[in-house]
């Protein structure tokens, strides 16, 4: 399929290769703009912003992208492993919008790993309205694009170390 957003698909799909890195100035975060992805890249891979947020200087002959396939490619049993003895949020904005990531993926991938039920699944809200539904496991953090408000609550309470919001 083509000019289709497979992570989203009723959002508009934009490609420009003269794009720059400037975002539109008429964009808030309740909008969502085709190109955000094209900003995020370009503001993360700049260098003021790696100090700022101390990113560790590397020699790599690549720069940050949201999904490193030559990273996560290279990864051994081991690497694994040690993901899983550390407190990592798994959130997968699965869902009948999204054609990367179906839900029935996301369960068996869940399934697979084996891991032990922290707490049962239940809703969580993001302002005054249920933001998704959550399962937390003992054992990567990804937040669809057009979804700001219930990715800064995700970010947040686990930054906080706190539950998502079960009321309102």
């Amino acid at each position: 399929m083509k000019n289709v957003d497979w992570y989203s698909i009723l959002a508009p799909v934009y490609k420009n290769a003269t794009l720059t890195s400037e975002p539109k100035k008429s964009i808030t975060v309740a909008v969502y703009d085709p190109c955000s992805e094209y900003y995020l890249l370009a503001y993360l891979n700049s260098e003021t912003v790696q100090k700022a947020i101390h990113v560790k200087p590397t020699n790599l002959q690549y720069v940050w992208q949201p999904c490193n396939h030559t990273i996560t490619n290279s990864w051994s049993q081991d690497d694994i492993d040690l993901i899983l003895g550390v407190r990592i949020i798994v959130y997968s904005p699965s869902g009948d919008l999204d054609l990367v990531v179906p839900v029935t993926g996301t369960i068996q991938v869940i399934k697979n790993m084996n891991l032990t039920v922290e707490k049962l699944w239940r809703q969580w809200f993001s302002g005054r309205e249920v933001g998704g539904f959550t399962e937390e496991y003992k054992g990567n953090f990804t937040v669809a694009i057009d979804q700001p408000v219930r990715a800064l609550t995700i970010f947040t309470s686990f930054i906080r170390n706190t539950p998502l919001p079960s009321t309102l």
